[in-house]
């Protein structure tokens, strides 16, 4: 369940990157088609519709404060530029107007008091030229350039200390604007309050508060002199909190998760995701160490470059304890384990039954063969073939029908015979009643053969009744098996079948079941 909701994430956070990043470049363009339209030119423009242009930007992403800042590229533009941001500073009160009459519609994320907002006449006068900041002090920018004064801002400073501040002096936001203008892509920054310590004291108290309570970082937007150029004339920043870049991350119904966002680079913040919610909880590694294993992390948004060459942001996801209780049960193990069990008790059964048929199987193959055994012994070779059915095999072989419908009634007939034989074995009574016709073996066909030409001898030893009933019975049978051995070995000899002994009497016969002439 954490791979679902963090794949959730992944996916709502990356969109919300584009959705911003998207939005950022359209007020861009906008901003050097309305330059193209006012004749203006750059770095000497000023937009009078910029407030309502960017509340419209805000409103779509959830930003704080949009800066434009104009790139002054030598000394020239640098002093031109002082005189021209002394003459145009009106915007400000344009700007403070345009709040008041929008009332708290574009005031955002923190509290806005109306006493605080300053008539036309109280609006402080902005530095006169481009400075950079030194322990506190305003410093005259003398340079030759390039340099970037914070120009146009929404929403409008009360505290106009901020305005014509070089964003360039500051190092970090130097190497970012160098990035910008060698890729021509936007870029994140790294947090506010982290790499812009001096430039937040310019800022109204409010914002200062507001930026370093929360993890902020800069989108920087390059701004080119129309549609068909690469040549950057401005920057377009805005603020992106992280908060909003992962509001919506998850489903409302989904425990809390923690989110930690790490640059690889010591730079720590851990927001909570409680559904549809994002909370900043604190700028370290806040998240419970007893799910530590539970880690799943992820890049968070490659679509877009960041200012940090080796220090790639990366997003752990921890589960949090109710998380864990919501999704947490023995249910499966349970269930595999009774499963388990059944499978074991089922092929535990099928063995015992296996074994029970083969040795069922053994036994009746045990009295099959001694029933042939039986049947050698008592009967001649084609008379015994003819009990089992082989040689009436032997006759219909060739004439069995090629189809499979023939084969099949040839084979159901070979089975016929064979069982009529094992119930002639099985049972040697008359059909009793109730008795099925098919089981009794008197109601079969006879096996009985015509020879013409035989001899059947009857040799009864004379006197034997008498001779018996005076002697012991082992004195008897003595006489009987030297007799009968005897006459089986001139039997054998001869070719002469024996048929049976009964008593004293000995029955033979010659000329059958293979026909002789000197019978």
């Amino acid at each position: 369940e954490l791979r679902v909701v963090v794949d959730d994430i992944r996916k709502l956070s990356t969109k919300r990157v584009s959705e911003i990043v998207t939005e950022s470049d359209l007020l861009a363009r906008s901003i050097s088609s309305l330059a193209i339209n006012s004749k203006a030119s750059w770095p000497f423009f000023t937009n009078p519709s910029f407030p309502l242009i960017v509340s419209n930007f805000i409103a779509t992403t959830s930003a704080h404060l949009v800066i434009l800042a104009p790139l002054v590229h030598d000394e020239n533009e640098r002093i031109r530029w002082a005189n021209y941001s002394q003459a145009q500073q009106g915007w400000i009160k344009q700007g403070l107007l345009f709040e008041e009459q929008q009332g708290d519609a574009f005031v955002h994320n923190h509290d806005h008091n109306q006493e605080d907002d300053q008539d036309d006449g109280n609006v402080e006068a902005i530095f006169p030229g481009i400075f950079h900041a030194l322990n506190g002090d305003r410093i005259l920018d003398e340079g030759a350039g390039p340099l970037l004064p914070i120009w146009q801002t929404f929403e409008a400073p009360e505290k106009t200390t901020s305005v014509n501040f070089n964003l360039l002096s500051n190092k970090n936001f130097a190497e970012s604007f160098d990035t910008v203008a060698g890729t021509k892509q936007p870029l994140l920054t790294d947090q506010l309050h982290l790499e812009f310590q001096d430039l937040l004291p310019l800022l109204d108290a409010d914002d200062v508060s507001y930026f370093a309570s929360r993890p902020f970082s800069l989108l920087l937007q390059p701004v080119y002199r129309n549609s068909s150029s690469d040549e950057i004339v401005a920057m377009l920043n805005s603020d992106v909190n992280w908060e909003t870049l992962f509001s919506l991350g998850s489903d409302e119904n989904v425990p809390a998760v923690d989110v930690v966002v790490d640059d690889k680079c010591g730079h720590i913040f851990t927001l909570r995701l409680n559904g549809p919610e994002a909370t900043f909880q604190g700028f370290d590694d806040l998240h419970d160490s007893a799910f530590k294993k539970d880690e799943i992390s992820f890049p968070f948004a490659s679509i877009l470059q960041t200012q940090h060459g080796d220090c790639v942001y990366q997003v752990q996801v921890f589960p949090t304890q109710e998380f864990y209780d919501t999704f947490h049960t023995s249910t499966p193990s349970s269930t595999a384990a009774i499963v388990g069990t059944v499978f074991a008790f089922l092929c535990i059964i099928f063995c015992l039954y296996d074994a029970a048929v083969h040795m069922r199987q053994k036994r009746i193959l045990n009295v099959a063969s001694q029933s042939e055994k039986i049947l050698s012994v008592l009967y001649p070779k084609s008379i015994r073939d003819r009990l089992f059915g082989f040689e009436e095999e032997e006759d219909t072989k060739a004439a069995a029908p090629s189809g499979i419908r023939g084969r099949l009634n040839h084979d159901l007939r070979k089975t016929a015979a064979k069982y009529q034989l094992k119930q002639f074995v099985a049972t040697t009574l008359p059909a009793e009643d109730g008795m099925d016709p098919a089981l009794n073996p008197y109601q079969s066909k006879p096996i009985a053969d015509l020879f013409l030409h035989a001899t059947v001898l009857f040799a009864d030893i004379s006197g034997f009744t008498a001779w018996s009933s005076v002697r012991e019975p082992s004195q008897v049978f003595t006489l009987l098996e030297a007799v009968y051995n005897g006459f089986d070995l001139i039997a054998k000899r001869r070719k002469v079948f024996k048929v049976e002994t009964v008593g004293d009497c000995y029955v033979a016969v010659t000329g059958l079941p293979e026909p002789t002439k000197s019978h």
